[in-house]
């Protein structure tokens, strides 16, 4: 056929007629992490116009990350199901097999998509979703996890399915796993001590399992761990560090980066007073429970009131706090910043 004199010149755009994408790639970027579904997804359909909003034919797509109440129409959602998914799957099992084509192909989202389809089978509380929502009922020929059933023109051709089952069904197992974890969610970091902070988040889910997670330090990867915690250690006193983390499977995808938690080191620890010292306080000041001064302080000391340090120092909102064991009560916290040593001899 290349040698056809007429095939030399061949005046055409190419590109695929529907399109897979992940769901951070849909516009507006960064406004959507996950997809709508009672589990959600993190590759999905995105219609016949894909990321980029409407076509020649207005309300096509993009969709499926959207709630199906915000669906312009059910066309996607019929295309998707009748059409095009169950035919993708002998493509992208065909291309697998088939040594460094899916490289070539250059569209993991591609390979990823039919993944769902095939692995992950329809939530029937998202069905009901959809029906409520669309008035649209999905027929079981149509649900996801089988391969190609009609052709187009309408009728079943049992051998082109059986023949596709099958092949699914032998090698399916051995095909290369291309989906990534979810991005791990609700990062939280807590300052131990001025050179230690330590984190913890949600753990992410994965199609097959979750292998552990990369712990990134101001854009650095600084760790790996199996857990849904981390102590980041050896850090420098009151400077600021920005956490992020990424979950990866045993076939090395990677989740995209949870959002940056931002949080600094205290200080070194004061060196003000050692535990048994003497102190006053220096002015009318409130005694706390805890080392916050959010809560509802326990009561007051007055001016030049005496007492024993027996606990701190401890680093609370930016500032030191001192546990003290006055001569009268009450006893607790009470900001540095208050109190100094008594050189008086009792």
């Amino acid at each position: 056929m290349l040698g056809e004199e007429g095939m030399k010149s061949v005046q055409a755009n190419f590109g695929e007629d529907m399109q897979t994408i992940w769901v951070t790639e849909t516009l507006p970027l960064g406004a959507y992490d996950k997809s709508w579904h009672t589990k959600p997804e993190t590759i999905v359909y995105g219609g016949h116009v894909g990321i980029n909003g409407e076509s020649v034919s207005s309300g096509w797509g993009p969709y499926e990350h959207l709630k199906p109440s915000s669906w312009k129409s059910t066309l996607g959602e019929s295309y998707r199901r009748c059409c095009t998914s169950v035919s993708w799957v002998g493509e992208a099992l065909a291309a697998r097999l088939i040594p460094e084509m899916e490289d070539a192909w250059n569209h993991p989202q591609f390979f990823a998509y039919v993944d769902r389809w095939m692995l992950s089978p329809d939530d029937p509380r998202d069905l009901e979703i959809i029906e409520n929502a669309t008035g649209m009922a999905i027929d079981p020929d149509f649900m996801q996890g089988q391969s190609w059933k009609i052709l187009s023109g309408g009728g079943y051709y049992v051998p082109h399915r059986t023949f596709v089952d099958g092949m699914w069904a032998a090698y399916g197992n051995q095909l290369p796993d291309s989906t990534p974890p979810t991005i791990p969610a609700d990062l939280a970091a807590t300052a131990i001590s001025s050179s230690q902070i330590n984190l913890s988040w949600a753990a992410s889910t994965d199609n097959v399992a979750v292998s552990g997670y990369k712990v990134y330090c101001n854009r650095k990867q600084i760790g790996i761990t199996s857990g849904t915690s981390y102590q980041s250690t050896g850090l420098r006193p009151s400077k600021t560090y920005k956490f992020s983390v990424a979950a990866f499977d045993g076939s090395g995808n990677v989740s995209l980066k949870s959002p940056v938690t931002t949080i600094k080191t205290p200080p070194l620890p004061s060196t003000k007073f050692t535990i048994n010292d003497l102190v006053q306080t220096t002015r009318q000041t409130s005694v706390y429970s805890t080392p916050s001064g959010d809560g509802t302080p326990v009561g007051t000391q007055l001016k030049k009131a005496i007492g024993t340090v027996i606990g701190g120092p401890r680093y609370e909102n930016r500032r030191w706090w001192w546990l003290v064991d006055f001569d009268n009560n009450p006893d607790g916290w009470v900001l540095q910043t208050k109190l100094k040593k008594n050189h008086s001899v009792m």
